[in-house]
């Protein structure tokens, strides 16, 4: 614990910084706690907006979703009045935001951590590369994880992008498109719904693209053929206009290349949440042996009808075709002195088709008074 004075970085759910810092300024009147917790910030900035009909309106932005700004003593008390606000998810003390005693060396810390343009990567890599090289993420194990928490949803600017589907996501958005990257924890739909947390929050990361890369189309294609036959292509096309966003992706190949989830390619069994770490929601791989075949296609839709409707569509079709020959020779010797000989050949085949759709509609009622 520290005697004197610091700013720490607060990691709350998205959309609820201003309530913690509300609730927080409440909790040290309430509790005399003035001589440990000074200043709470939730740092804002003025922006511009083109909405979907072309109007522009000027908007109030958080510049870093998810934090909240306290200058504080920490001392058993003061971190306990903290950590017990409502929609605070705990204190990010590590090496990635140390505690810091000048705010705006803490926050230039917290912006170039997340922008992109702080890291090189080779050309034409994807956000994955980006990822893996920002301090308090990790790629490992077929997923994601920020701050020691499975990433389970990916955001591009905002809006959900090809569903729980994370690998996928990050695979298929260029990195010299991404201006930078936001981590953050957020409810789940029930638990915002209610207002009541019933332990169903998850970590997302928003990746924000250049202003400029928001219109437009782009993509990338690739094949190879080598002997004896194999062959592997694919590829992506994405055209970006403004709120509305449209994404398909293809791989085709005969040497087990897998480039989608797992969860696409080789069929899924529902399990818990706690066993979800390929970033592909609650879902467990069936593994399958030998050599596959894979189709696979996928598309992701995102757009904004009017100014209080959403939607966000995903859908996945595959098919893997395989094949698994063994060979077996056997020698035994037994007790009497027999020896017991033994030849067998298997030639196992498996089509595994897969479809998967997700949608979600989000409509924002007038309020009742």
């Amino acid at each position: 614990m520290s005697d004197e004075a610091k700013w720490y970085v607060v990691h709350t759910y998205s959309g609820y910084e201003n309530k913690v810092a509300s609730n927080l300024e409440k909790t040290v009147e309430n509790h005399s706690l003035q001589n440990l917790i000074f200043e709470i910030r939730v740092p804002t900035e003025k922006v511009t907006e083109v909405a979907a009909n072309g109007k522009t309106k000027e908007v109030e932005r958080k510049i870093f979703p998810g934090y909240v700004i306290v200058k504080m003593i920490l001392t058993d008390e003061s971190w306990y009045a903290v950590r017990n606000i409502r929609g605070c998810t705990g204190f990010i003390i590590q090496s990635t935001f140390p505690p810091s005693d000048n705010l705006m060396e803490l926050l230039m810390m917290i912006d170039a951590a997340r922008r992109a343009s702080a890291y090189k990567v080779s050309f034409g890599a994807d956000a994955e590369s980006l990822i893996s090289k920002m301090p308090g993420l990790e790629v490992a194990d077929g997923g994601i994880e920020a701050q020691g928490r499975t990433v389970q949803r990916v955001y591009v600017d905002g809006r959900e992008f090809f569903g729980n589907d994370v690998m996928s996501a990050v695979r298929n958005i260029p990195a010299d498109m991404v201006e930078s990257i936001d981590v953050y924890n957020s409810q789940g739909d029930q638990s915002e719904f209610t207002g009541v947390d019933i332990g169903d929050g998850y970590t997302a990361i928003n990746i924000v693209t250049q202003p400029d890369k928001r219109r437009g189309a782009f993509g990338r294609l690739f094949a190879g053929y080598g002997i004896p036959d194999k062959y592997i292509g694919g590829g992506n096309v994405n055209i970006f206009d403004r709120a509305r966003r449209l994404s398909v992706i293809a791989l085709v190949n005969n040497v087990n290349m897998q480039n989608f989830s797992s969860e696409d390619i080789l069929g899924t069994t529902e399990q818990g949440q706690a066993n979800a770490r390929s970033g592909s929601g609650n879902f467990m791989v069936r593994p399958l042996d030998g050599v596959s075949t894979v189709q696979a296609v996928g598309a992701n839709y995102s757009d904004e009808w009017g100014e209080k409707a959403k939607i966000t569509a995903s859908y996945f079709f595959n098919r893997a075709g395989n094949r698994n020959e063994s060979l077996t020779d056997r020698q035994t010797f037994t007790s009497s002195e027999k020896l017991v000989l033994y030849d067998g050949a298997t030639d196992a085949r498996i089509e595994n088709v897969n479809h998967r759709f997700n949608s979600r509609f989000d409509y924002k009622f007038n309020a009742i008074r």
